[in-house]
């Protein structure tokens, strides 16, 4: 986006004090309050770039804020079922070594892999 704001003679014209006497203070005033012209004339042609430049960015902020969201749901989800499983595997073994399976399926592959069996 590019600003521009061209000085228009008018700006320049309502400056001038009529009937003022030409002299070096005149033309520092007037330098004065052309400028201060100038800068409100800025600020006016501003503001909108502004505000439609701040509105851009909420919305783009508020895009990521909502990819974080997914992200975050998605990875808490993914967690949840992680935890089911270790739920799922520590009742098993609860449950194998409770009819004394456990320790023994655990020997016996542990001997399958040395070549024992």
């Amino acid at each position: 986006m590019a600003f521009e704001t061209p000085v228009e003679e008018s700006l320049l014209e309502n400056v001038i004090h009529h009937g003022a006497t030409f002299s070096n203070e005149y033309v520092l005033q007037y330098a004065k309050d052309a400028g201060e012209a100038l800068k409100r004339q800025t600020k006016q042609k501003a503001i909108p770039l502004i505000e439609q430049m701040t509105e851009m960015l909420k919305t783009q902020l508020l895009n990521e804020k909502g990819k974080q969201q997914d992200k975050w749901a998605q990875a808490a989800q993914e967690l949840q079922a992680l935890e089911q499983c270790m739920e799922k595997m520590i009742t098993s073994e609860k449950i194998l070594s409770m009819y004394g399976i456990y320790g023994k399926t655990e020997q016996m592959s542990r001997s399958k892999k040395i070549g024992f069996m």
